[in-house]
């Protein structure tokens, strides 16, 4: 049974469930479900991790019933985190959050919020000295084709 609460963010009401907290009886029911233990063990993969933490399995029982992610949109979402050097489940479950509050609902819609979104813009911006704004259409073009057609790449010191 979810519970829900009520938001006022931007000037705009959200509702939001509130994550609900699994005891181990019904985390080892969900494992028993051949399609969730699939899941399970492709976003353990992705995390570099041998198993889950019950609260990481936690989130993401949330993620995918309470969120209403379905697979496929919940394992781009693990994908892009990955990609962006993030391999906690925290933070996977925090982009999911704001990908439920945008409305985003397909791996369609993530992937155009993904690309319009970009991390090098912000990088790209801030090397040029250019701070507290948005990017452009016209320099999200150049920087597009930098990386998409030039092949340029950030390169970044550990």
């Amino acid at each position: 049974f979810k519970t829900y609460k009520l938001l006022l963010i931007d000037n705009r009401y959200i509702i939001k469930p509130v994550k609900r907290k699994f005891n181990a009886s019904d985390i080892s029911k969900k494992i028993g479900d051949e399609e969730f233990a699939g899941m399970l063990f492709a976003v353990s993969t992705y995390l570099d991790k041998q198993t889950l933490t019950p609260n990481e399995t936690n989130s993401l029982i949330y993620i995918m019933e309470d969120l209403g992610f379905d697979e496929d949109l919940t394992l781009f979402l693990v994908e892009h985190c990955v990609a962006e050097h993030h391999k906690s489940m925290r933070y996977v479950e925090k982009i999911a959050i704001s990908w439920a509050e945008l409305g985003i609902s397909d791996v369609k819609a993530a992937r155009e919020y993904v690309k319009e979104n970009r991390a090098e813009y912000k990088t790209i911006l801030k090397a040029f000295g250019i701070e507290g704004r948005t990017v452009e259409a016209g320099e999200k073009a150049y920087i597009d084709k930098w990386f998409d057609n030039f092949g340029f790449s950030l390169i970044s010191s550990i």
